[in-house]
């Protein structure tokens, strides 16, 4: 699977590609753009075919209280006319202090920032790329033990019938409703899939299908926050 990540600006996207295993990222470019947006759109969808892209992840810029402001929404907004014009997924990722560790790379390697803005964004991006992929790799191993486990394994049926193996990833609650992130245990199928989850008894469960797609998208994020957490806090007990 070949991964690219964006860190989006109003003046300069820098991008970012994954190594052919998705255990390295390596910058590619940064595009210079001033507000016409077909210019960096063109330019993504020729490096989504060049390059045979299967996902993009996009830098979220959110605040330290976890909101999300005018630049968040921009970025959303950007992410809407990708998707409408490449079709593949985007997923977003927190890129906070993305810029800063890049800035601190580059102090790193002797060189000076402020003649090399067009470096920082493609770093940022690699930043970006790089923590996604550490996590997904850290999340297949936890999935890989969970599988050896059997505990959380779930069995459902796909829409011609057949049996689907599914590893339980995590559950929470908002707004009052319970949902779950559940991960097929096939190798070759590395979607996964948000149910809302009611439980009438031990032994009586329901998961309904989400056809709203932004509370979809509010979800996934809502997740990959809480499992940030719960690995930070793993961490800090090792």
């Amino acid at each position: 699977m070949t991964i690219i990540a964006i860190d989006y600006g109003n003046k300069r996207i820098g991008l970012a590609k994954s190594d052919p295993l998705g255990i390295l990222a390596q910058g590619l470019t940064t595009i210079q753009w001033n507000r016409d947006l077909e210019k960096p759109l063109k330019e993504i969808e020729d490096i989504v075919r060049e390059y045979k892209v299967d996902l993009i992840i996009l830098g979220l810029p959110l605040n330290m209280d976890d909101t999300e402001g005018e630049k968040a929404q921009e970025v959303r907004e950007f992410a809407k006319a990708l998707k409408s014009r490449i079709g593949i997924d985007i997923i977003f990722y927190d890129e906070r202090l993305s810029t800063v560790e890049a800035h601190e790379i580059m102090h790193k390697q002797g060189r000076k920032t402020g003649h090399n803005k067009d470096k920082i964004d493609m770093i940022a991006a690699c930043v970006i790329l790089q923590s996604y992929l550490d996590l997904s790799d850290k999340r297949k191993g936890d999935l890989e033990k969970m599988e050896e486990e059997r505990d959380d394994v779930i069995v459902l049926e796909d829409e011609d019938g057949n049996p689907v193996e599914m590893v339980v990833l995590e559950m929470l609650n908002h707004e009052d409703k319970t949902y779950v992130l559940l991960q097929s245990v096939d190798e070759d199928d590395e979607d996964s899939y948000i149910f809302e989850y009611e439980e009438e008894n031990e032994d009586d469960v329901m998961l309904l299908s989400i056809e709203d797609e932004d509370l979809l998208d509010k979800l996934f994020d809502l997740f990959i926050d809480k499992m940030d957490s719960d690995y930070d806090a793993e961490d800090e007990e090792e």
